[in-house]
């Protein structure tokens, strides 16, 4: 959740607690009425979806090999510039011909600096083609083995078929899902969906 934008507790902060078999509660600070009971004999093969949340100013980069090099060394040098800059990519997906990334560059408002420099741009040109898209905002599902919740997967789909997805991130872990879509819509979406997916099975 902290990776999407939640302020919360690392889980390895519970560890002892859970350990000695020390109930804990976790509370919301906007909400006191709500509460999680976290306890040790909790199941985690158990589906559940947990938090929901919206994360602004994402850049969907689309790096295309137009070098005759393979794939796997291709991937080596993308990721090699990455690091160098200190960038950290949090979704990546990729076929045989490109690689797409979501990088967070939601702190280009307090600096007034973008992630992507022109250093970094020149670099990747290299070797690859690259595309740049903005005014993108990422609203990611969370919670525990949500690829088993059938009540979900229906809901994802009629959402899918009624709403303007840019990029979809599922499978890879089985914590999260992930929709990548229009800064403009993307508040009014996350208002919908958390009434659908929270509100209305109170």
């Amino acid at each position: 959740m902290a990776v999407f934008g939640a302020k919360v507790l690392h889980p390895r902060t519970l560890q002892p607690a859970i350990r000695n078999n020390i109930k804990c509660w976790v509370g919301c600070s906007q909400n006191l009425k709500t509460k999680t009971w976290i306890t040790k004999d909790q199941h985690e093969n158990v589906s559940n979806l947990r938090a929901m949340s919206l994360r602004q100013n994402q850049i969907l980069l689309t790096v295309k090999n137009i070098s005759n090099i393979h794939m796997r060394d291709f991937l080596a040098k993308l990721f090699n510039v990455f690091a160098a800059s200190g960038i950290d990519l949090d979704l990546v997906t990729s076929n045989n011909v490109s690689t797409a990334i979501v990088i967070d560059d939601s702190q280009e408002k307090l600096t007034q600096e973008s992630l992507l420099t022109q250093e970094l741009l020149l670099e990747l040109e290299k070797f690859s083609h690259v595309k740049i898209e903005r005014k993108l905002s990422l609203i990611a599902l969370i919670g525990s083995n949500m690829h088993d919740n059938q009540v979900l997967k229906d809901l994802l789909v009629d959402f899918l078929q009624t709403n303007k997805v840019r990029s979809i991130f599922y499978g890879v872990s089985s914590h999260s899902i992930c929709f990548l879509l229009n800064s403009v819509i993307a508040k009014d979406i996350a208002t919908e969906l958390h009434n659908k997916l929270f509100k209305e099975k109170k």
